[in-house]
């Protein structure tokens, strides 16, 4: 007996036949039968299902209650092996899903439940790249994977909790310079996936642009000046040098040579630029100065005479004659000579100005043969005129 009074809940599951009895006060009764037949849907599915593509995805749904014969509709019907099934595999690409499961039982109640499907591309690869921003602090992630989704990405801040982002290339703020872990994942966790993971190391930003020069070649009127980039980048991923100079020449290489044809302050200037944009600017002023050479280019010397080399050099400049012998001094910008036969000498003419210039001359002291003369015998005479005969082979 379930209940003595006219009122009785009784649960609904499938089929059930109550039989209630009614008596009056003279003791009389009557019995009556209530079939009762229904109930509501139960049925157990998984929150979410997910796989690769080179695996078996499938769907299942557990009927709960064993009173209920039940029909299946899942949704949509198209990715699915068999939209009707209890257990269909999953037939979707790559991505991510919302299926639902109809269930209907016999009685014609229904019910609805919803799954979140993953299906991940068996060839999934993770990679990225980086470029730290001119503050030195910013960095902005380049993804470049292939065949992915879902991203999450942990930054590597050690003690964070808000080190990460679900961006596809984010930008990242990192709190202070040191090495730091980065990590780039899909939020589905499969066995297909393999992690990408790189360590950047981030440092002091410094861009600094300097360079050095020397002269690679010299005469009278013109210098050829070599400048050699000496920049400083800590980024180490300069990517643009541009060169201007006062005389209106350019250039756009690391170390370039020109050719300067004019005397006078020169100013060159180097601006270096990174790969993020970052640059930097240098300038420095060279005084050009020619150095100027009058030397003759032979000097007619009798012998035993003594002659000047150099008679407008200048004393500013360093001077090396050679050969030293017959030479007042060797170092002079002037030295008198008295070479004893013809003889080349040549000078090393250094002028120290924006930078060290050489030159070498050469002049040639010529120095004939000497003049024989015969004025004939002496002469003995008490009338005159006497007639001097003189003979010399040299003589014009």
């Amino acid at each position: 007996m379930l209940s003595q009074t006219d009122q009785l809940t009784v649960p609904v599951s499938g089929t059930d036949h109550y039989t209630v009895t009614a008596e009056d006060t003279y003791g009389c009764t009557e019995t009556a039968t209530v079939v009762v037949a229904g109930g509501p849907v139960d049925v157990e599915v998984p929150d979410v299902v997910k796989g690769c593509t080179d695996e078996v995805i499938q769907l299942v749904a557990t009927n709960l209650d064993p009173n209920d014969t039940l029909t299946y509709n899942w949704y949509p019907p198209d990715k699915v092996s068999d939209p009707n099934a209890p257990d269909p595999v999953v037939t979707a690409p790559p991505g991510t899903y919302i299926f639902a499961l109809a269930a209907t039982n016999q009685f014609g109640c229904s019910d609805a439940y919803p799954i979140q499907v993953v299906v991940v591309d068996e060839h999934i690869a993770l990679a990225f790249d980086h470029t730290v921003q001119c503050d030195g602090l910013t960095v902005a992630f380049d993804n470049q994977s292939q065949a992915a989704f879902d991203y999450v990405w942990d930054f590597g801040v050690p003690g964070s909790s808000a080190d990460t982002s679900t961006a596809v290339s984010p930008t990242f703020i990192y709190p202070d310079t040191g090495t730091y872990v980065v990590t780039l994942d899909i939020a589905h966790d499969v066995g297909c996936v393999t992690p990408a993971v790189d360590t950047i190391v981030l440092v002091e930003p410094e861009v600094k642009a300097d360079f050095t020069y020397d002269y690679s070649n010299c005469s009278e009127d013109a210098i050829e000046i070599a400048f050699y980039d000496q920049s400083y980048n800590a980024f180490n991923n300069t990517v643009s040098w541009q060169w201007t100079f006062s005389n209106g020449l350019t250039a756009s290489v690391p170390n370039p040579v020109i050719t300067v044809t004019q005397e006078g302050p020169l100013v060159a200037s180097l601006t270096i630029t990174t790969a993020q944009g970052c640059s930097n600017t240098t300038t420095q002023t060279l005084s050009i100065d020619f150095t100027e050479v009058t030397l003759a280019s032979q000097i007619v010397l009798c012998k035993g005479d003594t002659t000047a080399l150099n008679p407008d050099g200048d004393p500013s400049y360093q001077y090396e004659w050679i050969p030293a012998y017959n030479l007042s001094d060797p170092h002079a910008a002037n030295p008198l000579a008295w070479p004893e036969q013809t003889t080349t000498y040549t000078v090393r003419i250094t002028n120290f100005s924006a930078d060290t210039c050489v030159l070498e001359r050469s002049v040639t002291v010529f120095v004939p043969e000497e003049v024989q003369v015969d004025g004939g015998p002496d002469r003995i005479a008490c009338e005159g005129p006497v007639l001097l005969n003189a003979v010399s082979p040299q003589a014009i």
